[in-house]
């Protein structure tokens, strides 16, 4: 069906996995032409994407087929595909591409953007269909996300602290952990061949796999929301010792302007004896005034940079968010990043 089109031979290779894969999972006739006025579209959009076209169950489907290599951010995959639609005129509309990252997958979810990875995924819920398949998960005794305690390990060494040759002893004293705790994160970060643990006498001592973007891009899939609870309290105190977290940190980081509720983070060990001192809002009470406190599952202090959290915790924070102004301040911490 593609022979007589011209397409790179990499994404002629995707369309004609897809073309096999649909036509396996579904059984129906899935042929994928390129679409042939594209005038509508805009440049940079036929600049990094190849549009094709297809029927599925009888519902004609346009795909913006891209090498996994090209994708940019979800939140900007899921503006380019918005503008899509708009300038196709509606419809269905779906991102054809090679591989997706778990946390790429989840962010296209949460959007109800159409995606096709052949062999693994086909989520096109306006068809309501969503196959999962061959996406290989971890078979680790220590789950498929970090503990909170490996994770700050993790995000520290991300940040530029540098723990290699120390041993779990001394990593529980500089983070107040047990070393008992330590030594389950030294199990979890081998077993996710994100470190290299070694025997030296009766201490054992870590060694980080990478550094920076690099350690960030490897454990990216691991990490999740530092954020166990939010609630707004009425009248807050005066003072309270807490970095600033959410939108108030983002704020802080970016060029989005502060809002006028404050948002600050705990720990969640710390929020239950914090909490007794506060007065709650109610769910249907709006208070412009109020202080958000957000209960964290590790001791937002331990990485934070003086006043607000650090950026990688905040950005992990803000993981579900659906604003897109909140979105793009959100990416902008990562790309202002010194890695």
């Amino acid at each position: 069906m593609l022979e007589s089109f011209d397409l790179a031979p990499e994404l002629h290779r995707l369309a004609t996995q897809a073309e096999t894969y649909v036509n396996e999972v579904l059984g129906v006739d899935f042929g994928l032409t390129p679409v042939a006025d594209c005038d509508r579209l805009p440049f940079f959009l036929t600049d990094r994407y190849r549009f094709l076209q297809a029927m599925v169950f009888a519902t004609p489907c346009i795909f913006m087929a891209v090498q996994a290599r090209d994708l940019e951010t979800p939140a900007a995959i899921a503006r380019h595909w918005s503008q899509a639609r708009l300038a196709l005129g509606g419809g269905i509309v779906a991102i054809l591409t090679d591989a997706l990252s778990v946390h790429d997958r989840r962010r296209l979810i949460a959007r109800r953007i159409p995606f096709i990875v052949p062999g693994n995924q086909l989520f096109m819920p306006d068809l309501a269909v969503d196959l999962r398949e061959n996406f290989r998960v971890p078979s680790k005794s220590v789950g498929d996300r970090l503990t909170p305690a490996a994770q700050v390990l993790v995000l520290a060494t991300i940040l530029g602290q540098t723990f290699d040759g120390l041993s779990a002893s001394r990593l529980a004293r500089r983070f107040d952990y047990s070393p008992m705790s330590i030594g389950r994160v030294f199990d979890e970060l081998e077993t996710f061949e994100l470190a290299q643990i070694r025997d030296v006498g009766r201490e054992r001592l870590i060694d980080f796999a990478g550094r920076g973007r690099r350690l960030w891009d490897q454990a990216r899939d691991l990490l999740q929301s530092p954020v166990r609870t939010s609630r707004l309290i009425v009248r807050p105190p005066t003072t309270i010792i807490a970095p600033i977290a959410g939108e108030t940190a983002l704020a802080h980081y970016t060029n989005l302007s502060d809002p006028r509720r404050q948002t600050r983070a705990v720990a969640a060990k710390d929020w239950k004896a914090l909490s007794q001192h506060f007065e709650f809002a109610r769910h249907n009470r709006v208070d412009e005034d109020g202080l958000k406190i957000e209960s964290w599952s590790y001791d937002p202090a331990l990485l934070s940079q003086d006043p607000a959290v650090d950026r990688l915790s905040l950005y992990l924070s803000l993981e579900d968010r659906r604003d897109e102004r909140i979105d793009q301040a959100a990416e902008a911490l990562l790309e202002d990043m010194a890695w």
